[in-house]
């Protein structure tokens, strides 16, 4: 019996990884993860390359990891997603594989203290001068560098260093570093949420750094003079007032 015209085509190595899959940055792997699993019904390559660009800026460069297209990237990634092919389009569905990606990113519950401290959270909030990450950590609240960089204009996280080379020294800067087991949630969701958190190969910087959030409205003044600062000034520094929910 001659098939379907729109029969679907499975992947038949489901779970298994190639040496080219692995050089895939880690970053991308649990952020298309991650919208696998809110997309139940899944997702088309063509919505996800244009979600990819529309929240990145930029467009996903398969061909530096030694492929010929976004599609056969996606088939290779099978610790991740599994791509099933009709006549009409190419769709992208979450694999049981994909649940272990993410969880490598969960805290390991038998190593926390027996009186938990309040967990660490973050949440966006939309500026005159774009969106602002915020970190209640030990509750106190924090800005990464990297969000206040988008903010300012910056290509690169160069924040501390300006200051520096002005003369100007932050008090009170933490770092979410790489290797830290308690550090290492918190970084994923940066860099999916700012692309300046990742370095020019797309891996996640080795030292993410956090200045208090009072200190958020000088230091964007201070890196973009040329800017109103009016609303934006007020904006940021009403944040501080707010109450963070958990996530």
């Amino acid at each position: 019996m001659a098939s379907s015209s729109c029969a679907v085509s499975r992947n038949p190595n489901i779970g298994k990884t190639s040496s080219r899959a692995e050089r895939v940055p880690e970053v991308f792997r649990a952020h298309l993860s991650k919208l696998l699993l809110n997309h139940s019904r899944g997702i088309s390559v063509e919505k996800f390359a244009a979600y990819f660009k529309h929240s990145s800026k930029e467009r996903i460069k398969f061909e530096l990891y030694g492929y010929t297209s976004l599609t056969e990237m996606l088939e290779d990634l099978r610790d991740v997603c599994e791509v099933q092919k009709t006549s009409q389009r190419t769709m992208l569905f979450a694999v049981d594989d994909a649940l272990k990606l993410r969880n490598r990113y969960r805290l390991d519950k038998r190593v926390q203290p027996t009186t938990k401290p309040e967990p660490d959270a973050l949440q966006k909030f939309v500026t005159t001068l774009g969106e602002l990450i915020v970190l209640r950590k030990n509750g106190d609240l924090y800005a990464p560098t990297c969000s206040l960089a988008q903010l300012a204009g910056f290509t690169k996280d160069t924040v501390l260093q300006s200051l520096e080379e002005d003369g100007i020294r932050v008090k009170g800067v933490h770092y979410l570093t790489v290797g830290d087991p308690h550090h290492e949630e918190l970084r994923l969701k940066i860099a999916v949420w700012c692309p300046l958190a990742c370095s020019e190969n797309e891996q996640i910087v080795e030292k993410i750094a956090l200045v208090p959030l009072k200190s958020c409205n000088f230091i964007v003044a201070a890196l973009s003079p040329d800017i109103p600062q009016d609303n934006a000034v007020r904006k940021l520094r009403i944040i501080s007032s707010f109450k963070m929910t958990r996530n």
